[in-house]
């Protein structure tokens, strides 16, 4: 009996000095705004996103309604900065299967993955799509994988952005297929506007 209780005291005495430990980092104050002052300073991979801060003209090819052939429609794309340059906020507006279409997404580098990451919208579904991926600087290509919402439920999808110049972007989407096959949804050429 009584090396059970010196076994449950030493106990309760090891996790009382571990959150007293604990409680002793978290009430630094110094400490942990600098921490944080450190977590929200922007990385150099933010540099990326403004690279395509502009208005642009789109041409969008869909291969969704019958892959043999792409349904071609024109359009317009504004990117600006947000929250202080951490986020590029992407605004589309054009048609798709002959109706009004409009989109909006949030792209930016999340420091803790290390990964670029984004989110997409538009009037087409009532879901938020999101991705995460890499950026390539020899090809000069962004690649991300993730999901999207459909009518039929969410799809695996890669994202793929090559930037031609910087007056030029081309945009991929692929549907990855449940044997992780590939097959391209739809392109779209970003022209920056003159």
């Amino acid at each position: 009996m009584k090396t059970l209780l010196t076994s449950c005291l030493m106990l309760v005495l090891t996790i009382s000095a571990s959150a007293v430990s604990a409680q002793d980092e978290a009430q630094d104050p110094a400490a942990a705004q600098a921490a944080f002052a450190e977590s929200i300073k922007l990385a150099p991979e933010h540099a990326q996103l403004k690279k395509h801060v502009g208005k642009w003209t789109t041409e969008t090819k869909s291969h969704f309604e019958d892959p043999s052939k792409a349904t071609i429609s024109k359009g317009t794309a504004t990117f600006k900065l947000v929250m202080g340059g951490r986020y590029l906020q992407q605004t589309i507006k054009g048609e798709m299967f002959g109706m009004q279409f409009r989109g909006r997404g949030l792209s930016g580098y999340d420091k803790a993955k290390k990964k670029y990451v984004g989110t997409w919208i538009d009037n087409m579904s009532t879901g938020i799509s999101t991705t995460e991926g890499t950026y390539d600087e020899k090809t000069k290509t962004m690649t991300e994988f993730g999901i999207a919402v459909s009518p039929q439920g969410e799809v695996k999808i890669k994202n793929v952005t090559k930037e031609v110049d910087k007056n030029t972007l081309v945009f991929s989407m692929y549907m990855i297929l449940p044997d992780g096959s590939e097959t391209l949804g739809m392109v779209i050429t970003y022209r920056r506007a003159k």
